[in-house]
């Protein structure tokens, strides 16, 4: 194995090596591991130039870029929901209540989306700024 894929990389016409790269890959694919061919095969710029291998790294790159934005869109949704949701509470909080201090402020900024949630089904409830802050107290740690 060692000796064709010395004498494929001696070879000067790239495209007829780029074939041979291929056929043989093929056949020792056949009877030896991926691990063994790549060790014998990584001499050189075999590898690198097969098509295959071109092919796999550019859907494994692809499928990488896909997957990021996929999961970066994703974050980008969940943050930007959480930031709508906690400025209509803070929205809500200061038109019912009036200013609201920087220390009521930093707790609004700390409760994460589940609580914030479970705010806005408390705040009709809520009679004063007491109970607010109450609850703020209760639930900001």
């Amino acid at each position: 194995m060692k000796e064709i894929a010395q004498k494929i990389n001696e070879l000067e016409d790239r495209n007829e090596r780029r074939e041979q790269i291929r056929l043989a890959q093929v056949f020792a694919g056949l009877r030896y591991s991926g691990e063994m061919i790549y060790q014998i095969m990584s001499g050189g710029d075999m590898l690198e130039e097969s098509v295959i291998v071109q092919d796999w790294i550019q859907r494994g790159v692809q499928k990488g870029i896909k997957q990021g934005l996929e999961e970066g869109l994703e974050k980008g949704r969940e943050e930007g929901l959480e930031q709508g949701e906690r400025k209509l509470m803070t929205r809500l909080i200061t038109r019912r209540f009036g200013r609201l201090s920087a220390t009521v402020r930093n707790q609004l900024e700390s409760l994460p989306l589940r609580k914030i949630e479970k705010l806005s089904d408390a705040l009709p409830e809520f009679k004063n700024k007491e109970e607010l802050l109450d609850w703020l107290n209760k639930h900001s740690r």
